[in-house]
């Protein structure tokens, strides 16, 4: 969970750094900018997976519980 946090702030911190740097390198940092988009998508899609996965099963683990076989 920390690596894709610690992506988005380097590739955040590239992002500014091209920007920044002058009128020849926005090209770059609008590419890294897309990219930081689509990581930050991938990491709510995974996050929204890894909720629905502990639900799961903890709602199977509950009924197991309850429903003593």
């Amino acid at each position: 969970m920390l690596a894709g946090h610690a992506l988005l702030k380097i590739l955040c911190g590239f992002v500014f750094l091209f920007l920044t740097a002058g009128s020849s390198w926005w090209f770059i940092g609008f590419l890294l900018n897309v990219v930081v988009v689509s990581v930050l998508v991938l990491e709510i899609m995974i996050s929204f997976l890894q909720a629905y996965v502990f639900t799961l099963l903890s709602v199977i683990y509950l009924n197991e519980a309850v429903n003593l076989h």
